[in-house]
């Protein structure tokens, strides 16, 4: 696992896979050989693991998985069967319950079959969205706010080129959570996105 975010068209990775502040940290660990095919050239996607964790008590240590795209190194944080999430309390036994649950289940991930993910992704891509008028009130929109769906559709539409299935939307999502100020806040919309994906994909 490489934790660097990688350049378009060529370029060198960039190291951006380490966020932190007097109070949190955020990792973001990239498998770069674990290639997703999602079905275009847009999406071959690569999996990979965030950790968090808070030296002054403001959150537990946790870990779930992710999908990223090799282009843009987007945060997709996947459902159902690919997001899994682990909290360790700040114990005496912290340390241990680390070693005898997170490693074996970021071991279990990297060793994954992509196959269900990819499936995942291209039904996913088969349902289509309302116009953008009824989206906003959907089924679809539960969870977020009239104006985080308003920009995640103007960023689908940037990124994606339109916005007319839940995959093109979850992209939305997830770019538009990157012009967050505050991480807290750009992981939230990310992990609600993936449980839209998730949700709709049961």
């Amino acid at each position: 696992f490489n934790p660097k975010q990688w350049g378009q068209n060529g370029e060198e990775p960039k190291g951006s896979g380490l966020y932190a502040s007097d109070r949190d940290v955020f990792i973001f660990l990239i498998d770069g050989g674990s290639m997703v095919d999602g079905g275009s050239e847009r999406d071959q996607l690569n999996r990979g693991i965030i950790l968090w964790n808070s030296e002054v008590g403001k959150c537990v240590f946790g870990m779930q998985t992710f999908l990223f795209r090799q282009v843009c190194g987007n945060h997709i944080i996947w459902g159902a069967e690919e997001l899994r999430e682990i909290k360790v309390r700040h114990t005496s036994g912290g340390s241990e319950r680390f070693q005898t649950e997170a490693m074996p289940e970021i071991k279990r991930y990297i060793e994954a079959s992509t196959e269900s993910t990819r499936q995942g992704i291209l039904k996913a891509k088969g349902i289509l969205l309302p116009k953008r008028e009824e989206l906003i009130t959907s089924k679809f929109a539960n969870n977020f706010s009239r104006a985080e769906m308003i920009d995640a559709v103007r960023c689908a539409e940037v990124e994606e080129g339109k916005c007319e299935n839940l995959w093109e939307l979850v992209q939305g999502l997830t770019a538009s959570a990157r012009s967050s100020t505050w991480l807290d806040s750009r992981v939230d919309l990310e992990r609600r996105a993936g449980k839209l994906l998730a949700s709709a994909l049961k």
